[in-house]
C-alpha cells in the first residue's frame, strides 16, 4: 500500500488485508478469483458496526423433527422413526451453527467494507472499532487545525 504523506499504520490484521492508518481504512478481499480494494478515508467513515447473524428457524425445525420422530415412534411402537427424528435434528442444529455469522462493517456514504469476524472474539473486533473511532477523531483534529 503507498503511504500519504505523514501517513502512520496504526493496525493491519488478516495479514494486510484490514489496514488502518492515520488517514484511512483499506480493505484489499480475495475470493474465489474476484478481489476487490475498498478504502476510505478517516473523515468520511460514518459508522462502525458488528452485526451478528443466524437462522434459528434451524433450531425450530430440529425442534420439530425431534418432536415428530418421537410423535411417530410412540404411535407406531418402534424406535426407528425416533431415530430418523434425532439424526435429521441433529442435522439441523449443525446448519444452525453452520451458517451462523459475524461481521465488522465500517461506512461511509458510498462505501462499505465488510469483514467476515466470525472466528476473532468479540473483544478483538470492539478493539478494533476503538481504534477506528480514535483515529476519527485524531484526523478530524488534524484537519480542523489546518
Amino acid at each position: 500500500m503507498n503511504s500519504i504523506q505523514q501517513e502512520k499504520h496504526i493496525l493491519e490484521s488478516n495479514g494486510g488485508m484490514f489496514c488502518l492508518t492515520s488517514h484511512k481504512v483499506r480493505f484489499n478481499s480475495i475470493r474465489g478469483g474476484s478481489g476487490s480494494v475498498v478504502s476510505i478515508m478517516l473523515e468520511h467513515v460514518t459508522s462502525c458496526e458488528i452485526a451478528k447473524r443466524s437462522n434459528p428457524i434451524f433450531l425450530v425445525l430440529a425442534a420439530l423433527a425431534f418432536v415428530v420422530g418421537g410423535i411417530v415412534s410412540a404411535k407406531a411402537e418402534e424406535t426407528a422413526p425416533l431415530i430418523i427424528g434425532i439424526i435429521v435434528a441433529v442435522v439441523f442444529v449443525v446448519f444452525y451453527f453452520a451458517t451462523r455469522s459475524q461481521v465488522l462493517a465500517v461506512s461511509s456514504p458510498s462505501s462499505r467494507i465488510t469483514i467476515d469476524t466470525k472466528d476473532i472474539p468479540l473483544e478483538k473486533v470492539l478493539q478494533v472499532i476503538d481504534e477506528v473511532e480514535a483515529a476519527k477523531d485524531r484526523r478530524l483534529v488534524a484537519i480542523s487545525r489546518t
